[in-house]
């Protein structure tokens, strides 16, 4: 099993006028509700990790493990949707996961995002697509659709 996860608007929700608390490696702090959350299903399912937040341009895997690492999430496998280095070669979210799947069209994957662009993929991708309240990120209800989705479609 494979998410594909954003950060902002998914674990870090801070309201945009607010500005977001930070931990000593100088990352968001995450919603405290969101990482629980996502912790539960990682103990549950073991995913792959593929990140599509836009900040994967500025740290690599091992500064992403650490991320994750000081926030008590142990990821295992992570990686990145795609190689972008810098904020010019970022597409639009719904772009680089149609690429994505174009190369990976057999895996078994969710997308965890609170992008709007989103509602323009495909129904066969937009329908592998839990669509996360930015204000409020992963939720009690966010996390139990996600298994009772990977229970029932994946099985």
């Amino acid at each position: 099993m494979i998410l594909l996860l954003d950060i902002d608007g998914v674990l870090e929700t801070s309201p945009s006028w607010k500005k977001p608390e930070f931990l000593e490696d100088n990352f968001y702090k995450f919603n405290e509700h969101a990482q629980k959350y996502l912790i539960e299903i990682i103990d549950k399912i073991n995913p792959e990790i593929i990140l599509t937040t836009t900040h994967r341009i500025n740290y690599n895997l091992t500064e992403w493990n650490q991320i994750f690492e000081l926030r008590g999430i142990n990821v295992g496998k992570i990686s990145k949707i795609n190689d972008a280095k810098k904020a010019i070669d970022l597409k639009n979210r719904n772009v680089e996961i149609e690429e994505w799947f174009l190369k990976n069209s057999a895996a078994e994957f969710l997308i965890l995002d609170d992008d709007k662009s989103l509602n323009e993929l495909p129904n066969n991708l937009k329908n592998r697509w839990i669509q996360i309240d930015s204000m409020l990120g992963i939720t009690e209800s966010v996390k139990n659709q996600i298994l009772e989705r990977i229970n029932h479609s994946f099985v």
